[in-house]
């Protein structure tokens, strides 16, 4: 993939100057400037996806202690009181955690689909 990308990278400023040097100067600038956009649109997502992804991190770790931290409690209690209450159910972690970040993607390709849409529609 890394390879697929210099590539791009490398040969879309090339065409651009072959387009420029036949003389399509106009189209030349207009694909520029919205290479140059979806560029920015990649750095910005990418950014943003990782900030989702690490905030979605925290909050289960947070969740996960917390959970630990009232089952600890629930073990004093027990051991106080020498009875054992009924367990509750309780759902499993990394199924919200896989189901939320498979709507996080969703959305997030969604808007990168809009974005990149909007960007070279015309």
């Amino acid at each position: 993939m890394r390879l697929v990308t210099i590539t791009v990278l490398s040969i879309i400023p090339i065409a651009l100057m072959v387009l420029t040097a036949t003389g399509y100067f106009y189209t030349t600038l207009r694909l520029a400037g919205r290479w140059i956009e979806t560029v920015y649109l990649v750095i910005i997502w990418n950014l943003l996806y990782q900030t989702v992804l690490r905030g979605l991190s925290v909050a289960a770790r947070r969740i996960a202690w917390r959970r630990a931290l009232a089952r600890r409690q629930n073990l004093v209690k027990e051991g106080a009181e020498g009875a054992e209450p009924p367990e509750e159910p309780t759902i499993a972690l990394e199924q919200v955690n896989q189901q939320t970040l498979r709507i996080t993607m969703l959305l997030m390709f969604a808007l990168f689909g809009v974005m990149f849409w909007a960007i070279w529609s015309d």
